[in-house]
């Protein structure tokens, strides 16, 4: 991701998605995108770009979002820890934050002890994987 691409990995979540809706019976409002660390940079940045196939995004400690148009208005958890020093707070999860904020996601974010809420308008719209 952070060399300008999202990787082989999409086509094979595509794949992987399409063959549980057709062998499940899947909730489709209950699909969600969750990961930590570097996964959580892609689970928010898939959640985001295909948020009408995501209705939820969980993100735990991300360090980025990949900037690019989104599809859908899905629901974020983000939550990162004061004292990581691996992906600092302040560099990567309030960054992240803002930037959710100005783009009006639905989000509820944590640090340690706080929590905030917002509300969700709508959002830039992207192609689907």
């Amino acid at each position: 991701m952070i060399s300008g691409g999202l990787g082989p990995d999409v086509g094979a979540l595509d794949i992987a998605l399409g063959t549980v809706f057709e062998r499940f019976g899947v909730d489709a409002d209950r699909v969600a995108s969750a990961g930590f660390s570097d996964g959580a940079s892609y689970a928010l940045t898939l959640g985001l770009m295909n948020g009408d196939l995501f209705s939820r995004v969980f993100a735990f400690s991300p360090g980025f979002v990949v900037p690019g148009e989104r599809r859908g208005r899905p629901r974020v958890f983000l939550s990162h820890g004061r004292a990581d020093t691996v992906l600092p707070i302040d560099r990567c999860g309030r960054r992240i934050v803002a930037t959710l904020r100005s783009r009006a996601t639905t989000s509820t974010t944590a640090s340690s002890q706080a929590a905030m809420r917002y509300r969700r308008t709508s959002l830039p719209q992207r192609p689907a994987l």
